[in-house]
């Protein structure tokens, strides 16, 4: 009988008793996480299907700009001509550009 007993004992508190109580409920516990992340998903779903709806029937995204000053100027870019003599003359061209200034904030 004592035998019986100690070894009742040493299996209650052996690593495999330990391991087949522990492994099922990580897998039982793991159900309402697996529950959650689905619930989460699907209200991340839902929430992009409501904000698309919205932007549907009350028009996309709206971008409110200010006044832009618009400047247009030349520039000139100098370039060295090589010629055979090994002389050069300088040559420029002139390009058209525009600056766009817009103020930091709008009231």
């Amino acid at each position: 009988m004592e035998t019986s007993d100690k070894k009742e004992k040493n299996f209650l508190h052996s690593i495999t008793f330990k391991i087949l109580i522990v492994v099922p409920l990580i897998f039982f516990l793991m159900i309402p996480q697996l529950m959650l992340m689905n619930l989460v998903s699907e209200r991340e779903y839902r929430n992009a299907d409501v904000i698309q709806e919205i932007y549907q029937k009350w028009g996309n995204e709206q971008i409110i700009n200010g006044p832009v000053l618009v400047i247009p100027f030349k520039e000139k870019e100098s370039m060295l001509e090589k010629r055979p003599m090994s002389l050069s003359h300088p040559i420029g061209i002139i390009q058209a550009l525009t600056a766009h200034f817009c103020p930091i904030s709008v009231k």
